[in-house]
């Protein structure tokens, strides 16, 4: 199947999309529980040099997720440790770190409705921050995102939908489709911007490898060596393998490695005006592991 293509500089969440999907709209109407969710998660990705620079990063984040019904809060923060930031290609003052912690915070509504035993809708609203020290108007992102489905069979469905964005710097528009295939052992979901194949093993053990995409675009603070008061876009994408563990009925817990790969980054003055051009550090190896519980 034919994916349509994407502008360069879209930076709409894979997250917002995973939430859009057949699987939740069931997770609603079968939930016996509160509705109430929690997870707390860790990421490492190894050091990466820019263009055999000698500068150099690595970074690790922490975040937490709560979620009750269709409500959602989320907060990821990243710290980044540099190495020899002379000789990087961007930056005001490369005697100092471009930056140390990037942090994300945001709040989402998903909205499901199954028309029929056939045809269903989604709709994803969301408000978020993505800033280096403090909140502002323009490290704001708004977001709405929607699409429609049909059940092929009682195992295949057919979603078409987009979604649209708007942050400190442009308004940007992002396609989705997807095809997915589900039953009691295998899930294969296919699809732009990310793509899923899963594996039940029993009820304790699943497995999965997964297409995605990281970053974002970060408001700079008003002394930060990189831009002041500018904005850093970050992109990157990455392959995954994890093994989740149903340690109880309500506990489940995820590790697993991952490669990250075609990364980039790019300064934007003030005004949301390019400063440089791209840099781009080598691929690296990481990982993750995710702690979850629901009520």
């Amino acid at each position: 199947m034919a994916l349509p293509a994407v502008a360069e500089d879209t930076e709409l969440e894979d997250e917002q999309f995973r939430n859009l999907n057949y699987d939740k709209i069931q997770e609603v109407e079968d939930d016996d529980g509160l509705g109430l969710q929690f997870s707390a998660n860790g990421n490492y990705v190894a050091k990466s040099e820019f263009n055999n620079s000698g500068a150099a990063f690595t970074q690790g984040g922490i975040g937490f997720l709560a979620a009750y019904k269709m409500l959602s809060f989320e907060f990821q923060q990243t710290r980044y440790s540099w190495t020899d930031t002379e000789k990087l290609s961007f930056g005001r003052d490369k005697s100092h770190d471009p930056w140390k912690y990037l942090n994300s915070m945001g709040v989402g509504l998903n909205i499901p409705y199954e028309i029929n035993d056939t045809w269903f809708l989604a709709a994803n609203l969301g408000v978020s921050s993505n800033f280096e020290t403090t909140i502002t108007s323009d490290s704001m992102e708004y977001s709405a995102m929607g699409l429609v489905g049909y059940a092929i069979t009682d195992n295949i469905t057919l979603s078409v939908g987009g979604g649209v964005g708007r942050n400190g710097v442009k308004t940007e528009f992002m396609p989705y489709i997807g095809l997915q295939y589900a039953d009691d052992t295998w899930l294969v979901a296919l699809g732009f911007p990310e793509a899923i194949v899963e594996y039940t093993l029993n009820e304790e053990w699943t497995f999965r490898a997964e297409y995605g995409s990281t970053g974002g675009r970060y408001k700079l603070s008003s002394t930060s060596a990189a831009e002041r008061n500018g904005f850093a876009d970050i992109e990157g994408s990455f392959v995954g393998l994890y093994a989740d563990w149903s340690i109880t009925e309500n506990m489940l817990i995820t590790v697993g490695p991952e490669y990250h790969f075609a990364r980039s980054m790019r300064l934007y003055d003030k005004d949301g005006h390019k400063v440089g051009n791209k840099s781009k550090p080598k691929n690296a190896f990481g990982g993750t592991v995710n702690l979850s519980y629901t009520f």
